[in-house]
């Protein structure tokens, strides 16, 4: 789902639902305020939704972050290979 919304007064309940369901995000005792919150991820997981959309999440849930390693022309290698 994309929001789990849990309503008590009891801590242990709140955590304890929180902790045995799986949603895209979570808030005790109120509605869609999470969402509101900027420096929260937001986004659902299964069929409603992928990934985390506000701020850096979103920038990183629609990168893809690229490792590239350049090697200097001239390099023999050694170092490379044992022994050192």
């Amino acid at each position: 789902p994309l929001a789990l919304y849990v309503f008590s007064k009891s801590k242990a309940t709140l955590d304890d639902v929180i902790n045995r369901t799986k949603s895209g995000g979570a808030c005790a005792n109120d509605c869609i305020v999470h969402m509101l919150n900027e420096s929260l991820p937001f986004g659902g997981c299964g069929e409603s939704g992928f990934g985390n959309y506000h701020g850096e999440y979103g920038f990183k849930a629609f990168s893809h972050e690229k490792g590239c390693m350049f090697v200097d022309s001239e390099d023999t290698g050694e170092g490379r290979y044992p022994p050192y």
